[in-house]
């Protein structure tokens, strides 16, 4: 870029979430840990996060995790919607 390089409009969103990911690594290697909150596992995707399963075979999962309720008629519901883990259990 000091070079006169100026990034597509469709770029720039995959230049920043690079540096955000440079980022998180950055900060993972100084502080010598393993994990950092909302890591981003994909360039093209940054808001899909790891899910830990602890399932056997698999056990991290990716993509969307909802809670789903049908009602007497059987019509489904969507009650909740995440690219974050979350505990079905809690409210």
């Amino acid at each position: 870029m000091s070079e006169g390089f100026v990034p597509d409009r469709k770029d720039i969103p995959k230049l920043l979430t690079i540096l955000k990911m440079y980022g998180q690594q950055k900060y993972m290697y100084d502080h010598k840990v393993h994990s950092v909150p909302d890591c981003i596992v994909s360039i093209s995707q940054p808001w899909l996060h790891s899910i830990v399963r602890g399932k056997a075979g698999v056990p991290v999962e990716f993509g969307v995790k909802f809670d789903l309720s049908l009602d007497t008629e059987g019509y489904g519901r969507i009650e909740k919607i995440s690219f974050d883990p979350y505990n079905e259990g809690a409210p």
